[in-house]
């Protein structure tokens, strides 16, 4: 579920949205994971509940910033949180729900070629209970810079 509100009349044309996702199931083409709940790839749409909200800018037409703070919770206390490959599971329930907070900011820079765009960004995740007691208690930083060309013009 998305609802959001953009501001048209105010400079850097910002937008306020919130989100909440409640996954049992799902698997990405070829692993795929990444924009959909969170950057850093720590969750699964498996046993999730994401809770978040979002501020985009865009000072100008070629230059956009998103920033997403994400809420993760497990839907099921019985069942695992889901991470890559691995999955970390409290069968008696009581290492709680709280899975963490994820924080992350992405730029996008249109350059003058206009097929070609630099993206960049940053990530922190701060452990909730569940992942302290069964994983790590270690905060997660990421960054990440990306160059794409769209060697195809769109359809429509």
């Amino acid at each position: 579920m998305l609802g959001g509100y953009t501001f048209k009349k105010v400079d850097w044309t910002p937008r306020i949205s919130a989100e909440f996702s409640y996954p049992s199931t799902f698997g990405g083409v070829f692993g795929a994971r990444d924009k959909m709940y969170g950057r850093m790839n720590l969750m699964d749409w498996k046993n999730l509940q994401d809770a978040q909200i979002n501020l985009q800018l865009k000072p100008t037409e070629k230059l956009s910033f998103k920033a997403e703070l994400h809420k993760f919770r497990l839907a099921e206390t019985k069942d695992a949180w889901y991470l890559n490959q691995k999955m970390y599971r409290d069968k008696t329930g009581g290492s709680g729900r709280n899975l963490g907070m994820e924080f992350d900011i992405v730029g996008r820079y249109v350059t003058a070629l206009k097929r070609l765009e630099v993206q960049y960004g940053y990530g922190h995740f701060s452990p909730g209970g569940f992942v302290k007691k069964m994983a790590d208690n270690v905060d997660a930083n990421w960054c990440f810079m990306q160059i794409h060309y769209k060697f195809s013009k769109p359809l429509l």
